[in-house]
């Protein structure tokens, strides 16, 4: 019976074997690297949340903004004036007439020393309410960068087309983030002006 328990007791210990002192200290230091890794990780990860979100949102505003002037300046029928940073137009929509002029020469009502481009109806010379429809204008008159505006004409001097061109700061209202700008490019054929 003494046989028999023997090889029992030997089975029961070489199945409690554990960890020695030395591999327990490596093991924790190797998890405190790692856990030291992927909180470091996550804080630059939340550094960094807010200036892609300003940029997304900057992005996003701007080029909703160049759509809505495009698309309907696309509808003129009869240009009253133009130039590089600003354009007034006859336009035919949603069953009516209005004169429409989109003025990129005043400043940004969020940032200082940039600039901003308003929307506003004139009608009998006076003007409505204006909207902002690009904030934070960095091509604004005066900055040496390319105009918002631009015009190609036919052989007669009519305008049949025009460009805009946007640039706008990512890192948007914020005093940091990203030092890059936002350009954007659109234009659109005039092709409801009278020959």
């Amino acid at each position: 019976m003494a046989m028999r328990a023997r090889p029992v007791a030997a089975r029961v210990r070489s199945g409690e074997s554990g960890w020695t002192l030395i591999e327990l200290l490596v093991s924790s230091v190797i998890l405190v690297v790692m856990l030291t890794a992927v909180l470091a990780l996550l804080e630059a990860t939340n550094a960094a949340a807010p200036r892609d979100q300003e940029r997304a949102h900057d992005l996003r505003e701007a080029q909703v903004g160049l759509y809505q002037t495009t698309r309907e300046l696309r509808q003129a029928y009869s240009l009253v004036s133009n130039s590089a940073y600003s354009i007034e137009a006859h336009v035919w929509e949603n069953g009516a007439d209005h004169d429409v002029t989109y003025d990129c020469t005043g400043a940004s009502p969020t940032l200082p020393g940039l600039g901003a481009c308003v929307r506003f109806e004139t009608s009998g010379g006076n003007h409505g309410p204006s909207t902002v429809v690009i904030d934070r204008l960095i091509n604004k008159p005066g900055s040496g960068l390319s105009p918002v505006f631009t015009y190609a004409t036919n052989g007669s001097g009519r305008t049949t087309y025009a460009s805009a061109h946007v640039e706008v700061p990512a890192k948007g209202a914020r005093t940091t983030g990203y030092s890059h700008r936002i350009v954007l490019d659109d234009g659109f054929y005039m092709r409801n002006l009278d020959g």
